[in-house]
């Protein structure tokens, strides 16, 4: 291993794998940090209206504010990323905490279906403790229904002390996660070539979270979840069931239940896999004690989805030649009606995160189809990043092969993007509720603040090519576009309604 200009060489073979991390990039200063606004020249001036307040808060995460170099974004936004999971473990800890001091758990797992579950008792202030009920067993409070007692059941928690252990567990990581946050942005923050290395990262994530993730989370439930359900469904008083790591170092305890764990891997390696059948099952239906999913359905479906993933995690090109590179299979995907298919998409994506993070909300959204509210906000973010994309980062020379080069000349980004407003919020909520006309009003109303960007283009009549002359500011208004698009009845026509006031625009439509 040998350092050069503040970054690390790793020799592997005759390949040089190189991780690029610049050391103490940015000085930890607590005297900037007491500054109100000290990350923005405007903002630090200090107030001189109201919006100075909302602009605080509203601007500290604007990264593309702070500064236009793509390097120093990635680093604050990766850096962010840890504060994120910082909060979600200190989320995650108080969830525990309450089932561990407030809850009537152990209760509870005693005998599930005479007691209610309550994780909340409304103290005695004004009256309030009104809002408390008897749950069972003398215990009053607030019955919840969002099955964290469930959760913790399948999971093999037998006592609130282990709830304790587990708060406490994460309060750790979440200090942890806000240290690591500091430490790759102030300490040792990735270069920019990190960031685009998108086969490692792709490798990493599928074979290291995913993978071994689920792998690890199928062990839990087959060494600890099944005997302890074992028992509990049984009957078994939860103080007498044996302790989880009890399960996990004495093998012949878990033989007792499953006769095979007295084989060890054994079987795994001699392919007689029969012989874990009994805790890895293929049931399908419900467990008829739970009314939940079968428990060793879900390990054999953690299992085999860790498996892919770890095969999956070993796809792509990095230190040696063999695997995907993944600018080689977006620019061989070439139809007949597609041109050059996703010749440029590659770059794109490792230069602009706008239009990666809009793309990855739009599968997510897709995803998330059977909740309506998480499809709207996933597709809406989608809808954003990628106008973002459009304004921030549009330029002739990196225009997409999908649309005609005249069609680029002739319309700005600002008109690219009112158009295309109009066709997503247009689309998703003809999805959402199957009747688009009676959103009408709706769609205007959100669409005024995009014509409010065509109206300031306007205004400049300079700056537009001879082409953009030839098309009337009515013709090229979201609302005109809107309308003509909508005088029709017929509901089979709509679709081709839109393609063809899009085409009128300039845009090659295909449907």
């Amino acid at each position: 291993m040998s350092t050069r200009s503040g970054s690390l060489m790793v020799e592997v073979g005759e390949f040089f794998a190189e991780v690029w991390v610049q050391i103490l990039p940015v000085k930890t200063s607590f005297e900037e940090w007491a500054k109100p606004g000290h990350f923005s020249r405007t903002i630090a001036k200090g107030p001189d209206t109201t919006t100075w307040i909302w602009n605080l808060h509203a601007d500290a995460h604007d990264f593309d504010s702070h500064t236009s170099n793509l390097e120093e974004i990635s680093r604050k936004v990766f850096s962010a990323h840890f504060g994120q999971l910082s909060i979600i473990f200190l989320w995650l800890s108080g969830m525990y905490f309450h089932g561990a001091r407030f809850s009537n758990y152990e209760e509870w797992l005693s005998d599930p279906t005479h007691i209610g579950p309550s994780a909340q008792v409304v103290w005695p202030i004004v009256g309030q403790e009104i809002l408390n009920g008897d749950v069972g067993r003398g215990f009053r409070g607030i019955q919840i229904t969002s099955d964290f007692f469930q959760i913790w059941r399948a999971s093999g928690i037998t006592s609130e002390l282990q709830l304790y252990c587990t708060a406490i567990g994460a309060l750790i990581f979440a200090a942890l996660m806000l240290f690591a946050g500091w430490f790759h942005y102030h300490k040792a923050a990735p270069k920019l070539a990190w960031f685009q290395d998108v086969e490692s990262m792709l490798n990493h994530h599928l074979a290291g979270l995913l993978g071994l993730g689920s792998l690890s989370w199928a062990g839990h439930q087959v060494h600890v979840s099944l005997p302890i359900k074992k028992f509990l469904n049984a009957g078994v008083d939860p103080k007498e069931i044996p302790l989880p790591h009890e399960f996990i170092l004495n093998r012949d305890l878990l033989a007792q239940l499953s006769p095979s764990f007295a084989e060890g891997a054994t079987p795994f390696f001699t392919l007689n896999w029969s012989k874990y059948a009994k805790f890895l099952t293929f049931r399908g239906g419900l467990d008829l004690v739970t009314g939940g999913l079968w428990l060793t359905d879900i390990a054999h479906h953690h299992l085999a989805i860790a498996i892919l993933f770890l095969i999956a995690g070993h796809m792509y090109r990095t230190n040696w030649g063999i695997g995907h590179g993944l600018k080689d299979i977006l620019e061989a995907h070439k139809g007949p009606f597609t041109g050059q298919g996703h010749k440029g998409l590659y770059e794109i994506l490792t230069t602009s995160w706008h239009a990666q993070f809009s793309l990855n909300l739009a599968m997510l959204g897709d995803d998330k189809s059977g909740n309506e509210t998480e499809w709207r906000w996933s597709n809406g973010g989608a809808f954003s990043r990628c106008k973002q994309e459009t304004i921030g980062n549009w330029s002739p020379s990196n225009q997409s092969s999908m649309v005609e080069s005249s069609s680029w000349e002739a319309l700005s980004p600002t008109t690219v993007v009112a158009n295309l407003s109009i066709l997503s919020l247009d689309l998703s909520l003809e999805v959402i509720y199957g009747n688009w006309q009676g959103h009408q009003a709706m769609i205007e109303a959100a669409v005024m603040g995009v014509n409010g960007m065509e109206q300031q283009r306007n205004k400049s009549p300079s700056s537009q090519s001879s082409m953009v002359e030839s098309f009337s500011s009515e013709a090229l208004s979201p609302i005109a576009t809107f309308r003509r698009c909508h005088a029709t009845d017929d509901n089979e026509s709509f679709l081709d309604n839109i393609a063809q006031c899009y085409g009128g625009c300039g845009f090659s439509w295909h449907r």
